[in-house]
């Protein structure tokens, strides 16, 4: 079986502001909306998503993937100051909840490309037998300075199932049949 793609979103090749779906994501927030910055911590490239004026997500506000295909593999950077594990969790539309872990950033680059030691993220990713259509992330903390950003989104699509292929039917053994058949009739003929 062939390797499924892996598909990468780090917003790094996505302009500064508002951001804007592509044919395979559909982004959604319950707050102000979705912007692409450069302005935090990333944990590749230079640029994450965040909210509104201040660029980043508030502790309370969720946001919702829409893949236009099933996805089997879901993985996402969270850049936060949350260090708990399971500070954020992403709940499925098929009722699957996954939890965060906390997973601090390699030295990443700011928006001058000067080094940052990072002492921030979390990681949530997983797979999941039950491909899912949407997402949603949440932050569980009740800390108004429990804002984030996110980066890196990484997905696979689930592959069709292949079509099953009928068992093969046995052909009879035609010549021998027919030649019992006859020598059964020529038997019942003699007697």
């Amino acid at each position: 079986m062939a390797a499924k793609p892996l598909k990468t979103e780090d917003f790094d090749s996505s302009p500064l502001g508002a951001l804007a779906d592509s044919a395979d994501v559909r982004y959604s927030t319950n707050g102000e909306p979705i912007v692409v910055t450069d302005k935090f911590v990333s944990s590749t490239g230079m640029n994450g998503i965040g909210s509104g004026k201040n660029n980043f997500f508030e502790f309370n506000q969720t946001v919702t993937f829409t893949f236009a295909m099933p996805i089997s593999v879901f993985a996402i950077d969270i850049n936060t100051f949350d260090i708990a594990d399971g500070a954020f969790t992403a709940i499925l539309d098929t009722g699957e909840v996954f939890a965060s872990v906390f997973d601090s950033f390699e030295t990443t680059l700011n928006s001058k490309g000067e080094p940052i030691p990072a002492s921030t993220g979390q990681f949530l990713g997983f797979s999941t037998g039950t491909p899912f259509t949407s997402l949603t992330i949440s932050g569980k903390s009740q800390d108004k300075d429990s804002t984030y950003t996110l980066d890196t989104v990484k997905y696979v699509v689930k592959e069709p199932e292949p079509e099953p292929v009928p068992a093969p039917v046995p052909l009879p053994a035609g010549l021998p049949l027919l030649l019992a058949g006859v020598a059964a009739l020529g038997l019942v003929r003699r007697r």
